[in-house]
């Protein structure tokens, strides 16, 4: 009973949405199947997570890590494996679920 939704009327239309698959993709594959560079990656966000939830808690700590972890001209993708990983360990999150969209994970998003 399901009807097919077609991606796109044009090239462009089609293009753009295999590249959000793409990316909504290589993100999952971060949060549920990280090759061993990426698990290194979050590892190192992780600490920088640790080191600043100790003294503002785990969402407040959290933010701080983010900004300076990009600051400190990091790519965004193993802080928010490393997000979602640290709220379930300090029982912020119940379920590996991120609390922000995608979207604000871009470059250039404001702050």
């Amino acid at each position: 009973g399901l009807r097919s939704v077609p991606l796109g009327c044009d090239i462009y239309e089609r293009g753009t949405s295999v590249d959000a698959l793409h990316a909504a993709f290589e993100q999952y594959q971060w949060l549920v199947r990280p090759t061993d560079t990426q698990r290194n990656a979050i590892e190192e966000a992780s600490g920088w997570l640790s080191k600043h939830s100790v003294r503002l808690g785990p969402l407040l700590g959290s933010a701080r890590a983010f900004h300076a972890w990009i600051e400190a001209g990091h790519v965004r993708a193993p802080m928010r494996a490393a997000l979602i990983r640290h709220w379930c360990l300090t029982n912020v999150l119940h379920f590996p679920l991120p609390l922000v969209g995608a979207r604000s994970f871009v470059p250039e998003a404001p702050w």
